[in-house]
């Protein structure tokens, strides 16, 4: 039926946005929070597919109430929600953390030792390796998750 088509379309675009932008913008380094593959960009683009295949019911618009709406749409199982949902708060972390202290780019030779140390306090890792490999462990994971979503490996 039509919602059939709706789906197919929704995720087809965020397909093609997520190919635009990777291609436009490439990925940051290991600390980056925003671009790549199962990043914040990444995770917020498909949440937004999730609302709009929830029928976009509600006041919350945040990214949160975006990837329950997504499972509830049967994108993703609960395990992949719950996957989603941890990446964007560590990525939302780093991000606002890194944000007061450079204004933007998350390069560890833009921070400092005393950055650094605050970013590690904020996202609560011992070491820049901890938090790199955190980063791409989340990273890896959410975008397994968008994948199997985008390829309708939860379709119904």
């Amino acid at each position: 039926g039509a919602g059939g088509r709706d789906r197919a379309r929704v995720l087809a675009d965020v397909a093609e946005m997520r190919a635009r932008i990777a291609g436009a913008k490439g990925k940051g380094g290991a600390l980056e929070p925003k671009l790549g593959p199962g990043r914040l960009q990444d995770i917020e683009l498909l949440a937004q597919a999730g609302h709009l295949l929830g029928g976009g019911r509600g006041e919350r618009r945040d990214t949160l109430a975006q990837i329950a709406a997504g499972q509830e749409a049967g994108l993703y199982p609960a395990e992949g929600a719950r996957v989603l949902e941890r990446a964007a708060g560590l990525f939302w972390r780093l991000q606002v953390g890194a944000r007061l202290l450079t204004g933007g780019d998350v390069a560890e030779e833009n921070l400092g030792g005393g950055g650094l140390g605050f970013l590690l306090r904020e996202t609560e890792f011992d070491s820049p390796g901890e938090l790199a490999q955190a980063l791409r462990e989340a990273s890896a994971d959410a975008a397994r998750v968008i994948e199997a979503a985008l390829n309708g490996a939860q379709a119904r």
